[in-house]
């Protein structure tokens, strides 16, 4: 299937500083990457498109390749000759899935996560999402009576690893469970 494509991130002065395969919006999105992409999207260029994933990998590594590591007096930020982050199947997604879910956060790890994180000066950006309730503060209790307080709703999915969604059904069902924690 021809989905994939290449995708360029421009500096200022239109020179390229990032080069990736990518999928649907990914070019656009943050995270992932060596680099934090472009503010303004007239710097990031869809170099090539329809292409499949073996043909967006070649074209990767080869731009890579023409522009050179800046470590090593080319223009590019990119960490690796490129072509090495392959889909997973559907089989490999579903197995990482179901490990990510069994992992238990042991109570006493959640009291020194809890403990590192109190009293923590927040940015600027983060003041600003706390003031819009992006960044509410939430405790959760273990079964075993040890509560933990994350900063957010979103930190605290990606340390217990599951969904936003999860920790929010646990806002609306006081009798929800999630990985043995319950709302505090």
């Amino acid at each position: 299937m021809k989905k994939f494509y290449v995708y360029i991130y421009l500096r200022p002065n239109y020179l390229p500083y990032y080069v990736g395969k990518g999928c649907g919006k990914r070019c656009y999105k943050n995270g992932g990457r060596p680099v934090t992409r472009p503010k303004c999207r007239t710097k990031i260029i869809k170099f090539r498109t329809n292409l499949s994933e073996a043909e967006a990998f070649r074209l990767e590594e080869h731009y890579i390749k023409l522009f050179g590591f800046k470590s090593e007096g080319g223009l590019l930020h990119n960490k690796t000759t490129g072509g090495e982050g392959k889909t997973p199947s559907k089989e490999t997604r579903i197995k990482l899935s179901e490990a990510r879910r069994k992992r238990v956060i042991k109570p006493e790890t959640g009291t020194k996560i809890s403990e590192k994180l109190r009293g923590r000066k927040l940015s600027t950006r983060q003041s600003i999402k706390q003031a819009r309730g992006h960044m509410v503060p939430i405790t959760l209790i273990h079964e075993t009576g040890a509560s933990i307080t994350f900063e957010s709703i979103k930190h605290c999915a990606d340390c217990l690893g599951v969904a936003t969604a999860c920790i929010q059904r646990l806002k609306k069902s006081p009798s929800y469970r999630c990985k043995r924690y319950r709302l505090g």
